[in-house]
């Protein structure tokens, strides 16, 4: 069957949109039934006019309502997701609105039949709230398995569901390794705190100082970009370096192996700044790829072995890793893209600092562990320096790559065949890991910050 599923807006849209009423949703879902889609598309807001046109909506709606022959009942599940009960497949719908009512985000997800085996005992409530939340994510079709951390009460709790590899029946465990993407960025910001610890650099240094001279400076309108700048996404750099995939033998499927220093040194010898940096937030891959390699050369030593130095090895997270080695291959989980086929696993050269680490569940347990408390002063003052906030506007506030919301730190990271989310709340010494081994859930985030909700409040 064919896989439906489009996104009208962003995903940090929905993570923080607004939650639209019961009546909204049965209206919605009665135009689908009535086939009326333009009237549906006449509720959107011209934020995603601009980005969908009506005919490519009304295309992708008949495609949709061929899949679902019927909706014939609408149920709240949690925030903006709503399940819908088909004559044919079952689905979910994502809807949310502006603050003016509009609809900002629109869109639907197949769903599996039949309840996904996991280790959860459901004898607590705890047990019993992680079960709603991952029994939710985990009827989607494309999820395939996950491994769920909660911090609570100075006690770990592990819970895994679904499979290692589709028709396994093998469920994950505490070993089982996920890529974790862009939480690497976290470990980033980290390790550049450590250096300006051990005098390699200041937060505001130029960028510029650490380049070579044969570069230009990276400036815009004289104000220049400093090293805090790459770790809170206000550089002005672009998300990607823009001769990113023009690579030698560049696979689709592993995007980031074969883009190597040289690539990076090239597009900076032509690059010239747009805008003025601290104005204004762009997530930039490249912002953290630069300060990778800023600390490469500083230490003269590759990510890999700073991150074992400096965060793993203290840490004691034995099995967190950035590179492939055979020890790790039989605990690997497969990791499916959005067309639910197997995705090869992503290698990473000069970008390796936006997201290169594979970690189990146990490891980025201690890692949530030590972000809420860690009895080492100096290292706990490095960790305290990445969360004070250096940004925010309407949507976001930011430290040093992570994120704040409603008092809580949060990131989370994709990547081919992977999701990961990390939630934690210093207040009440509670966090939240989960890890999949599947693309399809990016934007399942809400469900985190739910449970996150949750927990700490007793919900």
């Amino acid at each position: 069957m064919k896989k439906i599923s489009f996104f009208l807006n962003l995903f940090f849209q929905l993570a923080f949109a607004q939650v639209p009423s019961k009546e909204l949703a049965e209206k919605v879902t009665n135009l689908f039934n009535e086939k009326k889609f333009s009237d549906v598309y006449a509720l959107f807001n011209a934020e995603v006019k601009k980005i969908l046109t009506e005919e490519k909506f009304l295309l992708t709606s008949k495609d949709l309502m061929n899949q679902m022959l019927q909706i014939r009942s609408v149920t709240h599940q949690e925030g903006n997701r709503y399940f819908l009960d088909c004559q044919q497949t079952p689905y979910v719908m994502y809807l949310a609105t502006d603050k003016e009512g509009k609809i900002s985000t629109l869109f639907f997800k197949p769903q599996k039949v039949g309840k996904v085996p996991s280790t959860n005992p459901l004898k607590t409530e705890l047990d019993k709230k992680v079960d709603k939340y991952l029994g939710y994510l985990m009827q989607n079709k494309g999820t395939v398995g996950a491994s769920i951390a909660i911090i609570k009460n100075r006690k770990t709790h592990f819970y895994h569901y679904g499979e290692t590899k589709k028709g396994s029946k093998i469920l994950p465990s505490n070993n089982s390794i996920y890529e974790i993407g862009s939480i690497t960025k976290t470990f980033t910001a980290l390790l550049t705190v450590i250096a300006e610890q051990e005098g390699k650099l200041h937060l505001e240094d130029e960028v510029s100082k650490f380049l070579p001279d044969s570069l230009p400076h990276l400036a815009f309108n004289g104000k220049a970009i400093l090293v805090k700048n790459l770790l809170n996404h206000t550089s002005g750099l672009p998300r990607m370096p823009l001769n990113f995939g023009f690579q030698e033998n560049f696979e689709a499927k592993n995007p980031y192996r074969t883009y190597k220093k040289a690539d990076l040194l090239f597009f900076f010898k032509k690059f010239k700044p747009y805008r003025e940096p601290e104005k204004s937030f762009e997530y930039s891959n490249l912002a953290f790829g630069l300060a990778g390699y800023i600390l490469e050369n500083l230490y003269q030593k590759d990510y890999e072995t700073l991150l074992k130095e400096k965060i793993l090895n203290p840490l004691k997270m034995e099995y967190t890793h950035t590179r492939f080695d055979k020890k790790w291959e039989s605990f690997m989980v497969q990791g499916y893209n959005e067309k639910e086929e197997e995705n090869p696993n992503w290698d990473f050269d000069i970008m390796a600092a936006a997201g290169a680490i594979r970690s189990n569940i146990a490891d980025m347990a201690l890692y949530a562990q030590n972000l809420l408390k860690n009895n080492n002063a100096t290292f706990q003052k490095a960790l305290e320096k990445t969360l004070n906030i250096t940004f925010q506007n309407e949507q976001n506030e930011i430290g040093l790559a992570w994120f704040k919301k409603d008092g809580y730190y949060w990131h989370n990271g994709a990547t081919g065949g992977y999701c990961s989310f990390l939630a934690f709340d210093k207040n009440s010494q509670t966090a939240a890991v989960l890890l999949l081994n599947c693309s399809a859930n990016f934007f399942e985030m809400p469900l985190v910050f739910s449970l996150m909700k949750a927990v700490i409040h007793e919900e």
